[in-house]
């Protein structure tokens, strides 16, 4: 846990130090955010590679391993792939936030133009309750508090899907094992189409809760409590999501 911390500073300075590049103009300094996230996004090619590689690498040792006919050198050089293919995904995934955090952060500066474009069109008061951006305001701590609940609650949702997916799988085995004594012994095939349409189901059918929730939760938030929550709820989400 203590990791998260060294890699949110060092996200926290490329932002401000993207920011203070644009000088006195806020204009310049989202661009140059923008720029910095446009910057990450030019190894978009290199980290797909990894991403495709990470998984290869990883599973490539325990299909040998199952299999039992791999031993000596070939099994210690598989062993340390398994562990560059962990290690790859993990890095991948680092990347992909990184870039998220800072995307995020050049579209929020987008949003606060675009409620002070407004609000000047319509004559409005900047300083009204569902307006401001205030996060003194009780309505826009709630907005933040709401922004930083739900990546945790998304995340919690993934998790639980994955569990019921992975359970699904062990019955199934289960199943096959009870209903096909010939697995062990090489004598029958096991019948992997009926896990493979288990994992590509569940993946469809799970992940409509948590992608639901990410794409109506903001939308709710905005209409229930004003511009200036839902600006406080991205924020919170920016924060916690990096």
């Amino acid at each position: 846990m203590e990791s998260a911390v060294y890699t949110a500073l060092l996200i926290g300075l490329t932002v401000y130090g993207a920011f203070l590049l644009g000088g006195t103009s806020v204009v310049l300094a989202l661009f140059a955010v923008a720029l910095a996230g446009t910057g990450l996004l030019t190894t978009v090619g290199v980290i797909v590679a990894m991403d495709t590689f990470g998984p290869v690498a990883d599973n490539a040792q325990g299909i040998a391993e199952m299999s039992g006919d791999v031993r000596g050198a070939g099994a210690r050089v598989l062993t340390d792939l398994d562990a560059v293919g962990n290690t790859t995904k993990a890095i991948t995934k680092g990347i992909a936030i990184a870039t998220a955090v800072l995307a995020a952060s050049a579209l929020f500066g987008s949003y606060r133009d675009a409620i002070a474009t407004s609000v000047a069109e319509v004559g409005a008061r900047a300083g009204e309750l569902t307006l401001s951006m205030d996060i003194s305001q009780p309505n826009n701590l709630f907005g933040l508090i709401l922004g930083s609940a739900v990546v945790f609650l998304f995340s919690g949702l993934a998790i639980n899907a994955v569990s019921r997916s992975a359970g699904s799988v062990v019955y199934e085995v289960r199943r096959q094992f009870r209903e096909h004594p010939g697995i062990m012994d090489h004598t029958e095939k096991p019948e992997y189409g009926r896990v493979v349409d288990i994992c590509t189901k569940d993946a469809l059918r799970e992940l409509a809760t948590p992608g639901l929730l990410a794409v109506t939760a903001p939308i709710a938030v905005g209409f229930a409590l004003g511009v200036g929550p839902l600006g406080a709820y991205l924020a919170g989400a920016i924060g916690t999501g990096r």
